[in-house]
């Protein structure tokens, strides 16, 4: 067989399909990490929850800080 012969589809490698359902499952698999990352799809803060989400990381910063601790936001 040299290339794939798309008029006779039913007679596809058993290889192929591996790496067609592999890639699908990678695919799906990253896309719902970076979903649940928020990297995509990401709901934008209003005023309110900014200001509860800043409240919330002082005093987590201030009860957990001390003179040689230094704290990074990231």
């Amino acid at each position: 067989m040299n290339g794939l012969d798309l008029n006779n589809l039913g007679e596809l490698p058993a290889g192929f399909l591996i790496v067609v359902i592999s890639m699908a499952c990678i695919g799906i698999g990253l896309f719902v990490f970076f979903i649940k990352k928020q990297w995509i799809f990401a709901r934008e803060q209003n005023g309110s929850e900014r200001a509860h989400h800043k409240k919330t990381n002082e005093h987590k910063n201030h009860t957990n800080n001390t003179d040689s601790h230094i704290s990074y936001r990231v």
